[in-house]
């Protein structure tokens, strides 16, 4: 009798799949994303769903996906839109296929990156993130009497952007800020993925005065929710970025050249240029140095051009020729 040398595959009941709200969660709880960064998988997710027709995408195929991107392109996205909506499939059909949920990755022979595109949106970033000490200092000294009447929420909105600026942290990292881990040197920030471990930052008087200021205005109102569970602030990661966003409007400011974030990359640029070390300010900010150098590093052609003068490699090297 001829041996019958069909591959033969044990296929996983339908129930025990991993889903893709179940994937984000573990996501989130392996990862510690951000709010915002979690709200773009979920919506990109969705996406796909809708297009698919059917809730159990695990069994799409590298054909759909194909067509999948042929759609988001025939709709005019982008390349780089089209990009970061795959990056969450990609990632949820690799851990399916790594935990034995699939037997082929969909992916596995699909290559889509942004392509020169990203490269110029990349440096376009650089330019508008370089931000100067005068647009800072505008939005430090916003006068919030002009829109708030409540004194406890204009002293809440001067102490954020002080936050911001002060330290260099992330929203969500200022978000998490407990009022006991609080003192007039240093503020203890939750240790997660995204701080890089690094929970301890300081913090100047200024800061310190309004935090304290904040506190003593807050406590009078006995709220409940966050206040009540210890946290310095009662407002989420989306008002920061709203209060933000609302000074730069009112200054006459481009949200897309200074908002919350790029408050983050104006502060580490800032160290940089006046000779923090990398190590230093990796501790003060929470991010990892690779990061910190790849992507919130952003040197004039001033400064580029007296480093290398500086250097004077060829100038030294020359000097006998």
């Amino acid at each position: 009798m001829q041996e019958d040398v069909t591959k033969h595959y044990t296929v996983k009941p339908r129930e025990t799949i991993l889903t893709p709200e179940e994937w984000l969660t573990m996501f989130s709880q392996d990862r510690s994303p951000s709010k915002h960064t979690l709200r773009a998988y979920r919506k990109a997710v969705e996406r796909f769903i809708d297009f698919m027709g059917r809730i159990d995408i695990d069994s799409a195929s590298e054909t759909e996906i194909r067509a999948y991107i042929t759609a988001l392109e025939q709709e005019g996205n982008r390349r780089v839109t089209i990009y970061q909506r795959l990056v969450p499939l990609k990632l949820y059909f690799k851990t399916l296929h790594a935990s034995g949920d699939i037997e082929v990755d969909p992916f596995a022979r699909i290559h889509y990156t942004p392509g020169k595109e990203e490269i110029n949106r990349q440096s376009a970033d650089s330019e508008r993130r370089a931000i100067g000490k005068v647009e800072v200092k505008r939005l430090l000294s916003f006068n919030w009497a002009t829109v708030e009447t409540d004194e406890a929420n204009r002293i809440r909105n001067k102490m954020i952007i002080a936050l911001l600026v002060d330290t260099g942290r992330r929203v969500s990292d200022i978000c998490r800020v407990l009022r006991d881990d609080i003192n007039e040197q240093y503020i203890l920030f939750e240790q997660t993925k995204s701080t890089n471990g690094q929970g301890k930052a300081p913090i100047s008087h200024y800061t310190f005065d309004l935090i304290q200021k904040y506190i003593s205005l807050q406590q009078d109102k006995k709220l409940n929710g966050r206040w009540k569970e210890g946290y310095l602030l009662a407002v989420n990661e989306d008002s920061i970025r709203i209060i933000v966003n609302y000074a730069v409007d009112a200054l006459g400011l481009k949200k897309h050249r200074l908002n919350a974030h790029v408050i983050r990359h104006f502060v580490v640029t800032a160290m940089v240029q006046n000779g923090i070390d990398i190590k230093t300010i990796s501790k003060i900010t929470g991010m990892s140095p690779i990061t910190l150098l790849s992507r919130y590093c952003h040197p004039s052609d001033e400064q580029i051009a007296q480093s290398h003068g500086k250097a004077g490699i060829i100038k030294e090297l020359t000097k006998q020729i």
